[in-house]
């Protein structure tokens, strides 16, 4: 395979889950340059989540997280209100460094969230 049909591979496979993300989240695909790929909008019009698609055959979230996910899931799982299982990772680099909180959820339990915030 040349560089040339690897990068256009690439970029459709990217296209294609910028438009998968926009299906799901009932947002608008964008993605032109100097944009998010995908805005959704909140129930005031204005803009309520703006998401950066990134596609990858190599790079995988670390098993810790996968794991840390599925027991968030197996928690959430039957409570009244039906949350949303998150996990929380804050990244400490060491003293005098910034310290900065993560939130990761799936993507299909993220929309559900953003669903849920549309309507109230």
């Amino acid at each position: 395979m040349t560089a040339k049909r690897s990068v256009r591979n690439t970029s459709k496979a990217g296209y294609g889950l910028e438009k998968e993300t926009a299906e799901l989240y009932e947002g608008t695909r964008i993605g032109r340059a100097g944009n998010p790929d995908v805005v959704v909008l909140g129930a005031d019009g204005g803009e309520l989540v703006a998401i950066e698609c990134e596609h990858s055959k190599r790079a995988k979230p670390p098993a810790w997280m996968l794991e840390k996910l599925t027991q968030a899931a197996r928690l959430a799982r039957g409570r009244r209100g039906g949350p949303i299982p998150s996990l929380l990772f804050r990244h400490k680099p060491g003293p005098g460094r910034a310290t900065n909180a993560y939130v990761v959820r799936l993507a299909e339990d993220d929309a559900e969230l953003v669903k849920r915030a549309r309507q109230t």
